[in-house]
C-alpha cells in the first residue's frame, strides 16, 4: 500500500513541477544594455585585490627568501612590493592595450550608419519627386531625429582610454542583455 501512494505522490509531483516550470517559473524578458554595468568595477577591483594577495603571500610564505638567499628582510618586503607594482602595471597596460569594442564590431556599426544614411537619402529623393510631400515628410523627420539621437551618444574608446563602460554605443549588435 505505501508503494502505491509513494507512486501517486511521484506522479501529481512531476506533474505539479512541469506546470510550475511551464506557466509560473519563466525566464524574465530580456533589456539590451550597453556594458555590464557594476561587475565591470567588481572584477576590476577583484583582479587588483588578488594580485595585492598573491605577491603578499609569496612574501609570507618565504618564498624570496628561497630565491634570493642573501637579501636581508627589508629587501624581501621591497622586492615583494616592486613585485606587486610590477603586476599591477602590467594588468593596467593589458587592460588599456585591449580595445573594449572590437574592431569588426565598430566596422559592422560605421557599415549600418551608412546604411540608414543612404536609405535616407534615397527617401527625400523619393519624397521630392512624391506627390504625398506632406505625410512622407513628417515620418521621414521623425526617423532622422532618431537617427540623430542615436549619432549623438557618444562614441566607444577603442583604446580605452577614456571609459571602460562605453562598449556598445549603438546598442544593437554586442548580444549582451540585462534581466529587467
Amino acid at each position: 500500500l505505501a508503494a502505491v501512494w509513494a507512486f501517486l505522490n511521484n506522479v501529481v509531483e512531476i506533474r505539479g513541477d512541469a506546470f510550475k516550470l511551464v506557466n509560473g517559473v519563466q525566464r524574465p524578458f530580456m533589456k539590451r544594455v550597453e556594458d555590464i554595468g557594476f561587475w565591470q568595477d567588481a572584477f576590476e577591483v577583484l583582479s587588483v585585490i588578488s594580485i595585492i594577495v598573491n605577491c603578499s603571500l609569496i612574501g609570507i610564505r618565504g618564498q624570496v627568501g628561497r630565491w634570493f638567499p642573501n637579501f636581508s628582510v627589508g629587501h624581501q618586503i621591497l622586492f615583494v612590493i616592486m613585485m606587486e607594482h610590477v603586476f599591477l602595471t602590467i594588468k593596467y597596460i593589458i587592460s588599456r592595450a585591449i580595445p573594449d569594442v572590437p574592431d569588426w564590431v565598430q566596422l559592422a556599426h560605421a557599415k549600418e550608419k551608412y546604411k540608414r544614411e543612404q536609405a535616407l537619402k534615397g527617401l527625400e529623393k523619393f519624397i521630392r519627386t512624391s506627390k504625398l510631400k506632406g505625410q512622407i515628410k513628417k515620418k521621414v523627420d521623425a526617423v532622422r531625429c532618431k537617427l540623430e539621437d542615436m549619432n549623438s551618444e557618444p562614441a566607444a574608446d577603442t583604446k580605452g582610454a577614456g571609459s571602460r563602460h562605453a562598449a556598445d554605443t549603438q546598442g544593437a549588435g554586442s548580444g549582451r542583455y540585462k534581466v529587467e
